[in-house]
């Protein structure tokens, strides 16, 4: 399996993933919406793995299969994936895998 990856710092990744709309935005942790939960993650480079795909055929697991066996020089400070509108459909499935770099 083949991904694009791109090399992209925490504000690059948070920027990409909070929509425009200030009913989104929080100052920080202690003051967080209703419904939504706060996740401090460390700063610094992160490798962006994006799927698409059938996640009931296993593709984030298979995912995570090849960059384990990568070589990719990790950091194994916050590794994560984010799940937005785009994999709300199992089948055809959008997701990110962000690895922490050194």
């Amino acid at each position: 399996m083949k991904y694009t990856v791109s090399i992209l710092t925490m504000r690059e990744i948070i920027r990409s993933l909070i929509p425009r709309s200030s009913d989104y935005a929080v100052e920080n942790l202690e003051h967080v919406p209703e419904g939504m939960r706060g996740l401090a993650i460390e700063g610094g480079a992160y490798e962006k793995h994006p799927l698409k795909g059938n996640l009931l055929q296993g593709l984030v697991y298979n995912a995570w299969v090849d960059i384990w066996s990568s070589g990719i020089s990790r950091a194994y400070t916050a590794d994560f994936e984010v799940y937005g509108a785009a994999a709300q459909n199992p089948e055809d499935a959008a997701v990110d895998i962000f690895i922490a770099t050194r």
